[in-house]
């Protein structure tokens, strides 16, 4: 087994601690991009398109399917699109909800995003 170490670094240089792209332990130097096709250390990655479903974060611990669908309501949510509760794999005070489009989950996640559902305010992020 082996153990590893983190040490703060220095945000003036996002590049790896060795400032060269390369891992210094153990049996000599090793690419640390060494993965066929695996992008350089660095490197922009492309934005990634949204899909149709959005992670809801912050519910009220008793929330259920009614309430999230009161919260989007005006949106078109799929039937039986929305996921609470840990009996369908999702954290407590979570939700992942499956809209009609990736235009539609854009729009709801625009437009609600840090609203109220009773006293909580509700964060949204894209659900791949």
């Amino acid at each position: 087994n082996r153990y590893i170490e983190l040490f703060l670094g220095d945000r003036s240089r996002p590049q790896s601690a060795f400032g060269n792209g390369y891992s210094h332990g153990g049996g000599g130097h090793v690419p640390l991009h060494a993965q066929p096709g695996a992008p350089h250390p660095g490197a922009q990655q492309p934005p990634q398109p949204m899909g149709a479903a959005l992670r809801l974060r912050g519910m009220p611990y008793q929330a259920t399917a009614e309430d999230v669908m009161a919260f989007f309501a005006g949106y078109a949510v799929i039937p039986n699109g929305i996921a609470v509760g840990q009996q369908h794999g999702v954290q407590p005070g979570q939700a992942i909800v499956h809209f009609a489009s990736p235009e539609e989950a854009g729009r709801a996640l625009a437009e609600r995003n840090h609203q109220h559902m009773g006293s909580r305010y509700i964060e949204l992020f894209p659900h791949h």
